[in-house]
């Protein structure tokens, strides 16, 4: 840290109150925090300010491997929870008065649908969340999402997160499969041009399928991983080789959806509907996607030319 950068003794005096605010929220997982010069609030408190201030921090490190890593972790998900209670907070809100307008017949219905997606993926954030705290606590460590991390004193933590991230995307296949319903009987009452939007509906509804097959891949890896059906490296090299699968199938999902838009411009084009700078942002577009996708490949090819392949 720059000299001309130290924060003043106030600022950390403030700073060190706001980091024991903060743990003294999961007090009943640990001893209460208790203020001493030279102490952990301190200590935290220096920590926090070489991040802003962005320092090294080599003297904090050296301190932090004496035993205070776990206090960190903890100071640091507890400001993350509290950030995401904020978050269900404004998002039940924003339900709340939603549901006030339609008791009112100022907004349909379906309007409330996204709303309470979108209230139930804040409140699986903070969940998660919770489950990071309490690994930090049992374990000391960061959280592990591996599949071939041991279990926590009995407890399977990486599931649980899995489990989680499922009902999100589930939540979204659910959202995205409404939508191209919806789009379908747009296109039945001829209120919309009939290929374009249902194709775009039914990508973006496939992508998230594949998002949720690479999840349960995962989980399933994870079950024989603790069954002791796979080692650890195997677990570990599969995981990556099901990663890059579905990496790559929604790349190519978007360059087949890149190629679409942009055939149906070239027709509209030829009529004199669309101009040359939205074919040109379309075919710079498809070679991004192109691209992507490339890469993908690449990835794939490499990790199971390093051994990843089995699966």
């Amino acid at each position: 840290m720059n000299r001309d950068q130290e924060p003043s003794p106030e600022f950390l005096e403030n700073l060190e109150w706001q980091v024991r605010t903060a743990l003294h929220r999961q007090a009943r997982f640990s001893a209460p925090a208790r203020r001493q010069d030279g102490g952990t609030m301190k200590l935290m408190a220096v920590i926090l300010v070489s991040a802003l201030f962005g320092a090294g921090g080599v003297v904090v490190k050296d301190q932090v491997q004496e035993g205070k890593v776990q206090e960190v972790l903890l100071a640091q998900v507890e400001m993350e929870i509290q950030l995401a209670e904020l978050q269900v907070e404004a998002v039940r809100g924003d339900l709340d008065d939603l549901q006030r307008q339609v008791a009112g017949g100022m907004v349909e219905d379906d309007a409330l649908v996204p709303a309470q997606a979108a209230l139930r993926e804040a409140v699986t954030h903070l969940n998660r969340l919770q489950l990071d705290r309490e690994e930090i606590r049992l374990a000391g460590r960061e959280p592990q999402d591996m599949v071939s991390a041991p279990l926590v004193r009995g407890r399977d933590f990486v599931t649980e997160r899995l489990d989680l991230d499922v009902q999100v995307v589930e939540e979204q296949i659910h959202l995205a499969e409404r939508d191209l319903a919806r789009v379908q009987q747009l296109q039945a009452a001829g209120m919309i041009r009939a290929d374009e939007a249902s194709y775009g509906a039914a990508a973006r509804l496939q992508q998230v399928r594949l998002r949720l097959d690479g999840l349960q891949q995962r989980r399933q890896l994870r079950r024989r991983f603790l069954a002791g059906e796979v080692t650890a490296a195997e677990a570990t090299s599969q995981a990556l080789v099901i990663e890059a699968d579905a990496d790559l199938a929604v790349q190519a999902q978007g360059v087949d959806m890149a190629q679409h838009v942009l055939q149906a411009l070239e027709a509209r084009a030829a009529q004199g509907l669309v101009n040359e700078s939205d074919l040109r942002q379309a075919r710079l577009e498809l070679m991004r996607r192109e691209l992507a996708r490339k890469l993908a490949e690449l990835k794939l090819e490499q990790i199971r030319g390093g051994g990843g392949a089995g699966r």
